[in-house]
């Protein structure tokens, strides 16, 4: 958090010292896939499924604001702040009896907030745009879900709070954009978690990617 704020303060004075030029609001929604790790999985943006009674599944979602400043007619800087929701399917956990032998495992849903910030040179050809820049991600508060399971003879539902993710990653996104009308833009964004998304030990190599589907509404200035 203290190597963030540094780098939100610099962006912001620096975007400040430019000619308003672009602002857009964003509502968006997002699917999470953990690399390097064999027991986590993506868990769908929207879906339904009839197993377990489990109805409708409403992954990730969230909304945010851009500013971009047009230097030359092909060339642009955006940058660019999100509130996230993020959902994947966690490591199981094992339930076993006193002599230690399994009795079932529970799948567990991860539901993470997080904030993102954005920095993206962009490139324009025609109603395509196609960027690639800096980004990062800060990850708020987590809870995993493991669903309805018997504690002492009663049923509760196990939701416990996570403190297993990075608070802070740094990301690569790639992003390409269509604008369809002057006030309307498309974005599709893969953000490349570059620094570990896990703070336990033995999982070093553990990485996160977020795709993110995006829809805009831009306000012209001078």
């Amino acid at each position: 958090m203290r190597k963030l704020l540094p780098t939100i303060f610099l962006c912001a004075m620096t975007a400040s010292t430019l000619n308003a030029q672009t602002w857009t609001v964003y509502l968006s929604g997002n699917e999470y896939y953990p690399l390097n790790s064999e027991n986590k999985s993506q868990y769908p943006i929207l879906w339904y499924t009839s197993q377990d009674g489990r109805g409708v599944l409403l992954g990730g979602f969230g909304a945010g604001v851009s500013y971009e400043k047009q230097y030359k007619p092909t060339f642009s800087l955006k940058y660019q702040a999100n509130l996230q929701r993020s959902v994947f399917y966690d490591e199981p956990y094992f339930a076993t009896d006193e002599n230690g032998q399994i009795l079932g495992a529970l799948i567990g849903i991860n539901t993470h907030y997080n904030a993102t910030t954005l920095c993206i040179p962009r490139y324009h050809l025609g109603k395509w745009t196609l960027g690639l820049g800096l980004g990062s991600r800060v990850n708020v508060y987590a809870q995993v879900d493991y669903g309805e399971a018997v504690v002492n003879g009663e049923v509760e539902d196990l939701k416990l709070r996570s403190k297993a993710m990075s608070p802070l990653v740094l990301t690569l996104p790639l992003e390409v954009s269509f604008q369809p009308w002057t006030r309307w833009v498309v974005n599709c964004r893969a953000e490349l978690g570059v620094t570990r998304s896990s703070r336990l030990s033995g999982y070093d190599s553990e990485r996160g990617l977020s795709a993110v589907l995006e829809a805009g509404y831009r306000f012209l200035g001078e």
